[in-house]
């Protein structure tokens, strides 16, 4: 019985082990595998960035198409003829929402900026709304088309390449701190 015993242990000791050694190496392929979709996952949210402030690139520029024509004309005493503030007006605040929404997708550090370029904006908006006197306007539009420009300065240089390729860096090195450091 005692012989029995022993080769039932035996075996059983390197069923164990066999288990242990295939369970082992399954979890790596798991780990290896988690790894490679957190790497895709990281890659389409980049592509998405891009494409998310290319999209505000675009959608800013074509509202500089508008502000140009409410700032200072070659003859200010010259109403603009076309020129519809109302309709510029309704334009730009339309774009100060899109802007809103892809906010996220500009980096921390400048969000603050362009929260307070668009609040200013709207503020002149406002002004401009109200105000009868045309050279006024025209003042108040040179205003809107230099801070559109300010919101061009902002989100240009992030969709750099080098800029790009320090962020995604900088954003995996802080997501790989934050594995190790996880329990």
């Amino acid at each position: 019985m005692d012989l029995i015993g022993i080769v039932i242990t035996v075996l059983g000791t390197i069923g164990s082990l066999v288990g242990a050694y295939i369970a082992l190496k399954e979890a790596k392929k798991a780990k290896s595998s988690a790894e490679k979709a957190e790497e895709i996952r990281n890659t389409i949210a980049t592509e998405q960035r891009k494409i998310s402030l290319s999209e505000l690139l675009t959608e800013t520029k074509k509202i500089m198409t508008i502000t140009i024509k409410m700032a200072t004309s070659a003859s200010p005493d010259k109403k603009l003829s076309g020129l519809n503030y109302q309709k510029s007006i309704e334009q730009i605040r339309k774009f100060i929402d899109v802007l809103k929404e892809y906010c996220h997708y500009i980096s921390i550090e400048k969000i603050n900026e362009v929260e307070q370029v668009y609040k200013a904006i709207e503020d002149k908006l406002v002004k401009l709304a109200t105000e009868p006197d045309q050279k006024t306007k025209y003042g108040i539009g040179d205003d809107i088309h230099k801070s559109m420009g300010e919101i061009v300065k902002i989100i240009k240089p992030e969709l750099d390449i080098n800029y790009f390729a320090k962020k995604n860096l900088a954003i995996l090195e802080d997501s790989t701190t934050i594995k190790n450091d996880s329990p």
